[in-house]
């Protein structure tokens, strides 16, 4: 079980900068899913088109 902790933490080591793109990356996307959620919502605050149907 040691040597299994040791193995993680050299490899957390050896691929730093690799994972905190990828941290820093997801942060990226999700920030910018937010903001296009959020203007995006009050596009779709739209009245309803009401079809009336008439009898000929």
């Amino acid at each position: 079980m040691k040597s299994y902790f040791l193995r993680l933490k050299i490899f957390l080591k050896e691929r730093k900068k690799e994972i905190l793109l990828i941290i820093l990356a997801f942060l990226i996307i999700a920030l910018a899913f937010a903001l296009g959620y959020l203007t995006g919502r009050d596009f779709l605050e739209k009245t309803p088109i009401i079809i009336n149907k008439y009898s000929c």
